[in-house]
């Protein structure tokens, strides 16, 4: 509600919460008639509540606010005015803790020579490029590329990247920091309910067909820290046997992104 360019809607899905009372009471103090609530009796995922948000949504553009994120108050106004027919308008993110104070070392630029996977994953640090909270687009588009796909058990914000992209989408980048991504802290903990296999899932169905390079960073950047949390080092290592990533520079370049990792 603090946006200069007032939404025309906002629409909130609650994915089976347990605090859904409180919820209700939070809204009925605000009282507006544009902010509209679907509640899911029963808990599926993200990528579920956001297609069900697109598809309730009665105006013609569409923006995407994760419950623990934040928006700068020109986020609605800049983006709209980089908005094209066929675009997809991202932004540059600050990542922070939880304190929203601790600003987190993660990059957030788009090189338009790059694809957009090559901008997600041509690196070894993590690109913020294409945070769900940056997101705008105009619904039709998001129905046609066919929304989230919520039958992945992660990644699938960057499914909807990738399938954005091959149904020819052109990113419009606006290069000014309009979001907070609230991470838990410096190195943030898995999610309860985080696996390697679900990771894997995404990476057999998305990935096989990218380069060496994308795959290999993917399988590092994204799955390794996680991995030695969860105390399933040796099923990461080997995964990457088994898709043929394990070699000598492999090797090295974990190694690299480790140490990195741990000096910063």
């Amino acid at each position: 509600m603090s946006q200069t360019i007032k939404p025309f809607e906002i629409i909130i899905v609650d994915d089976g919460s347990k605090d859904v009372v409180d919820l209700h009471q939070i809204l009925q103090s605000f009282n507006l008639s544009e902010i509209k609530l679907i509640e899911k009796h029963e808990n599926t995922n993200a990528a579920d509540s956001r297609n069900i948000g697109a598809r309730n949504a009665s105006g013609d553009v569409l923006c995407f606010l994760d419950a623990d994120d934040y928006w700068y108050p020109q986020k609605l106004e800049k983006q709209l005015n980089a908005l094209e027919l066929s675009s997809i308008v991202s932004c540059r993110v600050r990542a922070v803790a939880s304190d929203r104070v601790t600003a987190l070392r993660v990059a957030s630029e788009f090189d338009v020579t790059k694809t957009f996977c090559e901008n997600l994953f041509g690196s070894l640090f993590h690109n913020l490029a294409f945070q769900t909270s940056t997101l705008m687009m105009r619904q039709e588009d998001f129905l046609r590329i066919g929304g989230f796909d919520s039958s992945l058990p992660r990644h699938q914000d960057y499914q909807f990247i990738i399938n954005a992209e091959a149904s020819g989408l052109k990113l419009r980048f606006v290069d000014d920091v309009l979001v907070d991504y609230v991470k838990s802290g410096k190195i943030a903990k898995i999610k309860h309910n985080w696996s390697l296999e679900k990771s894997l899932h995404f990476f057999d169905r998305y990935l096989l067909t990218e380069n060496r390079k994308i795959r290999e960073n993917f399988m590092i950047v994204q799955l390794l820290g996680p991995s030695i949390q969860a105390g399933v080092f040796s099923e990461w290592y080997k995964a990457a046997c088994n898709r043929g990533l394990v070699s000598f520079s492999f090797l090295s370049k974990t190694l690299y992104y480790t140490v990195k990792r741990v000096i910063s």
